[in-house]
C-alpha cells in the first residue's frame, strides 16, 4: 500500500537525511540518502547507487525498537 508514501520530487536530500525510496523498476524499497550534486541515490550500505529517476516515492525510516537492542 502505498498511502504513506510521498511523490520523491519531495524527499529531503544530504547523507544526514536517511529516507525509505520506492525503485519502480524492482518494485521495492531501498534505504539510503539522495546525494543533491548528483543527484543519485546512495544505498546505506554504499555499495549501489542509482539515478533519483529510479525511483517514484518517498517515506522516513521507521524508527528502531527502544528495547532489546545492544
Amino acid at each position: 500500500m502505498m498511502s504513506d508514501w510521498i511523490s520523491v520530487d519531495s524527499a529531503p536530500t544530504g547523507q544526514e537525511n536517511k529516507i525509505q525510496l520506492w525503485h519502480k523498476v524492482h518494485k521495492c524499497a531501498i534505504s539510503g540518502h539522495i546525494n543533491s550534486a548528483l543527484p543519485h541515490v546512495i544505498e546505506m550500505t554504499k555499495t549501489h547507487m542509482w539515478p533519483i529517476e529510479a525511483f517514484t516515492h518517498w517515506q522516513p525510516l521507521l524508527q528502531p525498537p527502544e528495547k532489546g537492542l545492544k
